[in-house]
């Protein structure tokens, strides 16, 4: 009798443990796309390092080393939306350096700004935010072009622009094809 009672209560325990739900094959929403928490924040440095060509009639080619820290925020608007609010904020610290002059004439580029706009989960957001650079009279900014995603934010490209109208602006689309961009690209000739 004692090997009856304790089979039949050994068989309860493992139908009891049999029937509860197995959490290993059940998904997992913690993990899945849509539900990344609200409030998620990111923040990084993007360097910036390259040749930049100057935008005004005489070819001249400035070189920029330096960094932007950012602060990514995702904000989810509504758990059924397929949209999101990002918030920006970036800090820029870089230096301009005149390559083609002897006596190293060199700018400032800091600042900061703050970008606030709606993404999908799966969308990219394309922007762009200008910089002043310092101490310069022509009105010389450096344009950067962000790509944001929900899941952080990367420097596309980016390049100088004139806002003065004594100087003449080359736009970035009508540049010249053999101008150097970013990044520089070292050319060597075959003997």
């Amino acid at each position: 009798m004692k090997k009856f009672l304790l089979s039949l209560f050994v068989f309860q325990v493992l139908f009891i443990i049999g029937c509860q739900e197995n959490p290993i094959t059940d998904p997992n929403p913690i993990l899945e796309k849509n539900d990344k928490p609200a409030g998620t924040i990111t923040s990084g440095i993007i360097p910036l390092k390259g040749i930049l060509v100057f935008p005004g009639p005489f070819n001249s080619f400035y070189s920029i080393s330096g960094e932007i820290h950012y602060t990514h925020e995702l904000a989810r608007m509504e758990k059924t939306s397929p949209r999101n609010n990002v918030s920006l904020k970036l800090v820029i610290k870089a230096e301009l350096y005149d390559v083609n002059s002897q006596k190293n004439y060199s700018w400032t580029i800091s600042g900061e700004s703050e970008a606030n706009f709606y993404v999908s989960e799966d969308g990219i957001k394309l922007f762009e935010k200008s910089f002043t650079v310092q101490g310069r009279k022509d009105g010389l900014k450096l344009v950067c072009r962000f790509l944001a995603t929900t899941d952080g934010l990367g420097l596309n490209d980016m390049w100088l622009s004139v806002q003065d109208d004594q100087i003449h602006t080359v736009k970035k689309d009508t540049a010249p094809k053999d101008t150097v961009t970013y990044p520089p690209v070292k050319i060597t000739r075959a003997q």
